[in-house]
């Protein structure tokens, strides 16, 4: 029945170890906030946890693991401007309507969007690689826009 998380570590940079699914398949899980210093959402770290609407993410955060998010109940999401790194499958099935890749992000992984209930994108020139099928399966995606730059 955990229904909030709040991750506020001063001298801790990481949530736990890769592929460790720390809170996967938390049904009741509703709020996650990480506080500054974390450095990086480990894989599969919050996968299937439909209830997810409200994800508060501190400015020091570089990496998204894969799947990190995958088939969460996320609606809106701000993407912190220190990211660099999305994962593969990072947000594959969830929610999400809206998303604004900041300036900071330089690589999206495979399918990290893929089924998603995107309806509009907007792409910054910090993106250096995009991965195969990202926006796969987004039957409502109507819109990419994309600053003028490299990509």
């Amino acid at each position: 029945n955990l229904s909030s998380v709040n991750f506020y570590a001063n001298d801790c940079s990481y949530m736990g170890k890769d592929f460790s699914g720390a809170f996967e398949n938390c049904p009741a899980l509703t709020t996650v906030n990480i506080g500054e210093n974390v450095k990086a959402i480990p894989s599969f770290a919050f996968v299937n946890c439909n209830a997810l609407k409200n994800l508060s993410m501190g400015n020091s955060i570089e990496v998204l693991g894969d799947y990190a998010f995958s088939c969460a109940g996320l609606t809106n999401l701000e993407i912190p401007n220190s990211v660099k790194n999305i994962g593969n499958y990072t947000f594959s099935y969830s929610t999400i309507e809206k998303i604004t890749l900041p300036q900071s992000v330089e690589k999206v992984g495979d399918y990290a969007f893929s089924g998603t209930q995107i309806t509009e994108v907007f792409i910054t020139s910090g993106i250096t690689k995009m991965g195969e099928g990202v926006f796969s399966y987004c039957e409502n995606l109507t819109e990419i826009m994309k600053k003028v730059g490299q990509l």
